[in-house]
């Protein structure tokens, strides 16, 4: 018996890279993230999370997680106080002597918006302040896992292809770690960038990389404990390069196998109509292909006209219904904005940029 191997099959804290399109198995990915059988993208699993009979572990337990993250919450530890590692029983396990790269990120508010409610048609309707964040977007709560990671490979510098809120916080994560940052600006470069990290000591963080995406899944796990575990009927989101709308889905599957909640809400993901390759790949393709489009939207921050990077990849991995819903499209319109609804799974898009 290989007792490395038997660990990491039941040990809660251990997580694994899985190749979400052949599936493979690996414990370290090459520096752009891609498996090296198939070319496409990692997710972070946890293989000690379940039994050998699919039973929860005892480190697990529903209700322990729950009072561990509240009473967190009073301490002023540097972990405790982040949004993020707070709940870091649901996330990869830094090293011993490693510790976070954190800004306090998350901790973000959600507020009741009665007026929203009533234009809409609904009973209640809530929004979650992810720009209240360190540098004012939701990467930070991706940023502070991924660099953490990165500081503790032993990196020194960290890279991203960016023109907004992806560089912003970079440069903050990797200031605070001291480490240094480089940006390249799109049209082009993430090839660049690719060849880049490939060739130097130079450390990915878009969001190709799965360490950001498990930061980012924090999120959906913040927002149920502010609705007391209560799982919304709907949760809307928007989608660029829709790393975040998997992470989020992501959050979401897990916290159900963990019994944190106890049925999934549905998951809208929304694209500019002049930005929606995403869309467009469901409603013409069923989700087999995605055909990059060039973005024609006021509303740029965030989006991509290449959701998926299909050109390096050839496939795409959509967002598939689950079986607690059904697993029909539905489309829902407005004058500048079309919105895809469906229950997402492991098996997520994800692109290349943000």
């Amino acid at each position: 018996m290989n007792p490395v191997a038997d660990k990491t099959k039941t040990d809660p804290c251990i997580s694994r890279l899985r190749c979400i399109g052949c599936g493979a198995i690996v414990d370290h990915a090459d520096q752009d993230f891609r498996c090296s059988n198939c070319g496409d993208l990692f997710e972070i699993f946890y293989p000690g999370w379940t039994g050998s009979a699919g039973t929860r572990v005892a480190e697990h337990d529903a209700a322990s997680l729950k009072k561990s993250w509240l009473e967190r919450k009073s301490s002023f530890l540097p972990a405790d106080t982040s949004g993020v590692w707070r709940f870091r029983e649901m996330l990869p396990t830094l090293n011993p002597g490693h510790k976070p790269i954190t800004l306090r990120e998350g901790n973000t508010p959600l507020y009741e918006l009665p007026g929203c409610a009533r234009a809409a048609g609904v009973d209640t309707l809530l929004a979650k302040h992810q720009g209240m964040n360190p540098t004012a977007s939701f990467k930070d709560t991706g940023m502070t896992t991924a660099a953490s990671f990165a500081r503790q490979e032993g990196f020194h510098w960290v890279a991203c292809a960016s023109t907004g809120n992806t560089s912003a916080s970079m440069a903050a994560y990797a200031a605070r770690g001291g480490m240094r940052s480089l940006v390249l600006i799109p049209d082009g470069c993430v090839k660049v960038l690719n060849e880049v990290v490939k060739r130097m000591p130079v450390y990915l963080l878009n969001s190709v990389n799965p360490y950001r995406l498990e930061g980012q899944k924090t999120a959906a796990i913040e927002l149920l404990e502010q609705l007391a575990w209560q799982t919304p009927d709907h949760m809307i989101v928007p989608g660029g390069n829709l790393g975040n709308s998997s992470a989020l889905g992501k959050a979401l599957l897990e916290m159900r196998d963990l019994g944190l909640i106890a049925r999934l809400p549905k998951l809208s993901v929304i694209q500019a109509e002049g930005a929606n390759p995403f869309v467009r790949s469901i409603r013409e393709h069923g989700g087999k292909t995605l055909t990059p489009v060039e973005a024609d939207t006021f509303a740029r921050t965030g989006l991509s006209g290449d959701a998926c990077g299909i050109e390096e990849t050839g496939q795409t991995r959509i967002c598939e219904a689950g079986r607690e819903h059904r697993t029909d499209s539905h489309w829902s319109w407005s004058e500048r904005s079309r919105v895809h609804s469906q229950v997402p799974s492991r098996r997520s898009v994800r692109g290349d940029q943000g």
